[in-house]
């Protein structure tokens, strides 16, 4: 069984640390909503969906070496959230509550909520199933005011 290429939910050890300050300001984010494994339910205060419903391995879809018996996996992470809300006619379901959809998770001061790399490709031995080696897909927000004097590798972009 091959490791996860993407996160599979969401902790605090996962959460952005390039500076205490921006640690601090995610802890603070995190702790206004729930949060946990993968496919947590949906709540009334909202839980983080990781890698997130537009997260994940991307729509592009993955490339094979049918010699290597690799394949290569585009992913991305993109937290979002998910809350339920009361319906406005409680007639017209069975549920008082739905989950009308996602809204995108920022984290501190915009920068991504978790830890690099926010986009990948993640090469996978289909004969081990271990990861050959992942690489992250462009620079990111190696540029932000918060973070811009660090020197900081190819964070790779939360985006297709």
């Amino acid at each position: 069984m091959s490791a996860p290429f993407d996160r599979q939910g969401i902790t605090e050890d996962d959460l952005i640390d390039f500076t205490p300050e921006l640690r601090q300001e995610a802890l603070e984010i995190i702790g206004r909503l729930d949060h946990g494994p993968l496919f947590s339910p949906p709540t009334l205060r909202g839980v983080i969906n990781m890698p997130g419903g537009l997260g994940g391995p991307d729509w592009v879809g993955a490339a094979a070496h049918p010699e290597k018996g690799w394949m290569y996996v585009p992913s991305h992470t993109l937290p979002m959230v998910i809350r339920l809300v009361p319906m406005d006619d409680p007639h017209a379901a069975q549920a008082p509550y739905w989950a009308p959809g996602e809204d995108r998770l920022d984290g501190p001061r915009g920068l991504p909520l978790t830890k690099p790399p926010y986009g990948r490709i993640t090469a996978i031995d289909l004969n081990t199933g271990e990861h050959v080696w992942m690489v992250s897909t462009g620079s990111g927000p190696v540029n932000h005011p918060a973070i811009k004097d660090l020197d900081l590798p190819a964070l790779g972009y939360p985006t297709r």
